[in-house]
């Protein structure tokens, strides 16, 4: 307790800021919004000196109402601030403040190392997350990584217990604050901050360790029992007749699950009552969700009533209420042009491990053209160096592909293998650097195409996405540019149809104006001039 009186004490505060340069304005909004609201508070208590705990407990009761949104938090900080200039003039006598630090960092719950006692409670939460921490230092993860899950997921972990009244750890609590947070999170990355950590604790307080691992999809959820048995069905006879590929197969459950998922939002349970306004209108709800087109998901669930239909699962044949024909909406965007694709190479450091992967890999995909899935799933044994080719069979169209290898990727793949792999025993080519050592993802290799662009200082262009398919896109029009015949294209690029080829010749924009039709004049009754297209 101070034995300053607290108007006295604001009042020779504002002079000394009014001395140290502080506009009127803001003198103004420091006393209504800061020190007004601080003197409310300890007649609240019947304080009239300076109380360090009454200032320490409102900072704490109005930070909760910012973090609900029931207060903005420039006022909150504006108040957080006066309360140390009073601490500071009553201390030193000047009004001078340092840095105050982020307030999550400073009062984060995993700041404070747990007590003997709670280290020797195996269901103490505080004991839990800080032993995780630990865990993922000792394997190797980037301070960037962990950090990441500290203040995004740990954190508001953590919090969630505190605000329970919860120390100990509590499944069902954890799991209501994940269905919250897929709720209330737009941001997909941060919610899956949070559902990783999560996880994360979950298996170190059943195991006791940590074992890095992908976690299933959020929305890979099953439908109901009945339905459930019934795709199983499908299943069995799906893989005897070997009909789709494997990344085809996980799609197509995948829309399955959800066509069934939502004809039970709509109550039924079983085909009994299913008619085909109900098949009719349960795609009509799924096309709100597939912004991107419905056409293969629309293939799947015919495939799957066909089944049901065939099986006698249900006597109406509920394939008539699902389109068989659907406008595709695809899209036409150009590649890089050579020069950028320069530039490209050009940014990546292949002094290190980690350029000389990145290197191997922009290359493999511009000279090419292979898919992020089949250069993230390629395997060292799929790399014939006496013929000079890579055989691989695409993930996409479960084809084989035969595509030459020539000296420049051949050289920085076997720069990366012998100069820049870790060793591990990953049969795949390309793995990540940092642990664990694992295969990359396709996202991943979408992901080192866009940091060599920024690193480049490629220009955005409207229209035009950034990812490993540019590449894609860019070894079509140059093979299309160069004369190569559409036939040829087609076997380099490995799509099973023409088709899919279209979009790859449609950004070649320079051949396409030589295709287009000129306007003949002729001239009008008054003397003005229209316009025939010739036949």
């Amino acid at each position: 307790m101070s034995s300053m009186d607290l108007n006295t004490l604001i009042e020779r505060c504002l002079f000394n800021l009014k001395e140290g340069g502080l506009t009127a304005n803001i003198l103004r909004y420091y006393n209504t919004a800061g020190f007004g609201t601080i003197r409310k508070y300890h007649e609240k208590f019947g304080q009239t000196n300076l109380s360090h705990d009454v200032c320490d407990k409102l900072i704490q009761e109005l930070r909760i109402c910012c973090e609900n949104g029931e207060m903005p938090k420039c006022k909150w900080r504006t108040i957080r601030r006066c309360a140390a200039v009073l601490r500071a003039f009553e201390e030193t006598g000047t009004t001078e403040l340092p840095n105050l630090g982020k307030w999550e960092w400073l009062n984060a719950p995993y700041r404070v190392k747990p007590t003997p006692e709670q280290f020797a409670d195996s269901d103490n939460i505080f004991a839990i997350v800080w032993n995780v921490e630990r865990e993922l230092e000792s394997i190797g993860m980037a301070f960037g990584s962990v950090m990441a899950y500290t203040y995004g997921g740990f954190d508001k972990i953590l919090r969630h217990f505190i605000a329970l009244g919860i120390t100990s750890y509590d499944e069902s609590a954890l799991n209501d604050f994940i269905i919250d947070a897929h709720i209330k999170i737009t941001d997909r990355s941060k919610f899956q901050l949070i559902r990783k950590s999560a996880a994360l604790i979950h298996e170190y307080y059943q195991v006791g360790k940590i074992e890095p691992k992908i976690l299933e999809q959020w929305d890979k959820q099953k439908p109901a029992a009945y339905f459930t048995s019934v795709i199983e069905r499908f299943k069995f006879e799906n893989d005897r007749r070997k009909k789709w590929a494997l990344r085809s197969k996980s799609s197509a459950y995948h829309a399955i699950a959800q066509f069934l998922m939502t004809l039970e939002s709509m109550g039924h349970n079983d085909f009994q009552n299913i008619t085909l306004k109900v098949v009719s209108d349960c795609v009509s709800i799924m096309a709100k969700r597939y912004t991107s087109g419905l056409k293969p998901t629309l293939s799947y669930i015919r495939a799957f009533l066909r089944f049901v239909y065939e099986h006698g699962i249900s006597l109406i044949d509920l394939v008539k209420a699902v389109p068989g024909s659907v406008s595709p909406k695809r899209a036409v965007y150009s590649g890089f042009t050579t020069e950028e694709i320069d530039k490209l190479l050009a940014a990546v450091d292949r002094t290190t491990a980690q350029g000389k992967r990145d290197y191997a890999m922009l290359l493999i995909g511009i000279r090419t053209g292979l898919r992020a899935v089949d250069v993230a799933k390629l395997k060292r044994r799929d790399i014939d160096w006496r013929n000079y080719a890579v055989n691989i069979v695409q993930s996409k169209t479960n084809r084989p592909l035969v595509i030459p290898l020539s000296a420049e990727v051949g050289n920085a793949i076997a720069d990366y293998i012998l100069n820049g792999r870790p060793t591990c025993d990953s049969p795949n080519v390309f793995i990540r650097s940092i642990h664990p050592r694992r295969q990359l993802t396709p996202a991943a290799c979408g992901c080192i195409v866009r940091k060599y662009f920024h690193k480049a200082g490629l220009p955005k262009i409207t229209n035009r996405p950034v990812g490993f398919h540019t590449l894609r896109r860019s070894f079509g029009a140059h093979l299309l540019k160069s004369g190569v015949p559409v036939d040829m294209i087609q076997e380099l690029l490995g799509p099973s149809d023409l088709n899919s080829v279209q979009p790859y010749l449609a950004s070649n924009e320079p051949e396409l104006r030589e295709c287009a039709i000129g306007l003949i004049p002729l001239p009008e009754a008054d003397g003005g001039v229209g316009y025939d297209i010739p036949l």
